[in-house]
């Protein structure tokens, strides 16, 4: 069995996806309850437009940020996605990046910050660039790939206290 069905029809499911092809889209919608896909490649616009337009689920779309450049990229993007991911240039990598090139902008879907958060960084994140939602993975692991459910709960109660 997958891991996804045990997860309660009250959560969300989130399939991420690296440059798919429709078929492997497909057959993970076939074996998995997806309730949105995120694109964490390089994927065009028009191929995004494409898996919005197929799959008809909501697209999150991961953006790695590392120049103000990187920003404008953006908005061409947000008329076929649900959601913006902002990470790192090395997405995955639990690397923060300089979230200055946040100051001014602005988005016409909701965003989520990733890239680096832990529990003693995702207060001040929070306050400072306040984003629709926040993405974790190493930040709460004692050791790589292995999640610590202390630190998880010091996240989340970091989260909460924002």
């Amino acid at each position: 069995a997958y891991l996804s069905h045990y997860v309660p029809k009250t959560l969300s499911v989130v399939g991420l996806f690296v440059n798919p092809s429709d078929d492997d889209i497909t057959q993970v919608l076939e074996n998995v309850r997806l309730d949105m896909i995120q694109l964490s490649g390089n994927e065009p616009v028009d191929r995004v437009q494409r898996i919005a337009q197929t799959f008809k689920k909501p697209i999150i779309k991961s953006f790695s940020i590392q120049t103000p450049e990187d920003l404008h990229h953006v908005t061409a993007y947000e008329p076929y996605i649900d959601w913006l991911l902002l990470d790192s240039s090395q997405g995955g990598s639990g690397e923060v990046f300089d979230w200055s090139l946040l100051k001014n902008a602005s988005f016409s879907k909701p965003w989520m910050l990733a890239g680096g958060l832990n529990d003693q960084n995702v207060g001040d994140a929070i306050t400072r660039l306040s984003p629709d939602a926040v993405d974790v993975s190493s930040g709460v692991e004692s050791v790589r790939g292995v999640k610590d459910v202390a630190m998880i709960k010091s996240f989340i109660e970091r989260v909460k206290n924002a």
